[in-house]
């Protein structure tokens, strides 16, 4: 028997290829709900400066990696449909 299980690479239900990516218009409404969440669903993070260091580091990253991606290559760092209403 092995002690450590081989390790399971799981792929996201939708690939999403930068070609793909369409620009937003409303980035205020975006970035208030991303606020919202944080403040309501993540443990210890209530304050508005906390909130606003990791939003920064979320856009910082989604920038970095539609960037450094081909129009032919699939996105890392994208909001997939969960499939849930």
């Amino acid at each position: 028997m092995d002690v450590i299980a081989p390790r399971q690479i799981s792929f996201p239900a939708v690939l999403i290829f930068k070609r793909d990516l369409q620009p937003i218009h409303n980035l205020k409404t975006i970035l208030r709900e991303m606020r919202d969440y944080f403040a309501g669903n993540v443990t210890g993070i209530t304050r508005d400066e906390a909130i606003a260091q990791t939003m920064l580091r979320l856009l910082f990253c989604k920038i970095l990696d539609e960037q450094e991606t081909r129009a032919d290559e699939l996105v890392e760092f994208a909001k997939r449909p969960t499939g849930r209403n």
